[in-house]
């Protein structure tokens, strides 16, 4: 279960990342790309029962 929830908060990082630094570079469209596919992660964190997803605040997507 923490290998899973370790690895989506770890693709969550990333992606967060990447979404400031498209944001930084003034390409708004790839920084909203990059935000979709974040509440894609972290809605698939919240309902995979294997990472304890309801247990996670849901304020993290």
């Amino acid at each position: 279960m923490h290998d899973r929830q370790a690895r989506y908060q770890t693709i969550e990082v990333h992606l967060r990342h990447a979404m400031e630094d498209a944001r930084q570079m003034g390409d708004d469209f790839l920084a909203y790309l990059i935000e979709v596919a974040l509440m894609e992660t972290c809605m698939k964190t919240l309902q995979d029962p294997k990472t304890g997803g309801e247990a996670r605040a849901r304020e993290d997507c």
